[in-house]
């Protein structure tokens, strides 16, 4: 999403950390992704700037891009970017 489609500069990309949980001595793992911040693409489109609520207890990310118009809106309220 580039800013001509975005022109509120609404966060484009959600940002979750997930947690992978086993189960015993069951090698059957079990992933729980939460919701930890939320992400804007920079102007030249070749980057992203992110915003945390939260810090990751594992080393890993994962961005993904907000397709819903409902998500875009429940998350802007809260997370506002006053950087360009």
């Amino acid at each position: 999403m580039n800013r001509s489609e975005n022109p509120k500069n609404l966060p484009a990309y959600r940002v979750f950390t997930i947690e992978e949980k086993t189960h015993g001595e069951s090698e059957d793992a079990e992933s729980h992704w939460h919701a930890i911040g939320v992400g804007w693409d920079h102007k030249d489109t070749k980057g992203i700037s992110v915003k945390l609520n939260a810090l990751p207890l594992t080393n890993k990310i994962t961005l993904r891009r907000i397709e819903d118009e409902k998500e875009t809106v429940d998350v802007a309220p809260t997370l506002s970017q006053d950087q360009s």
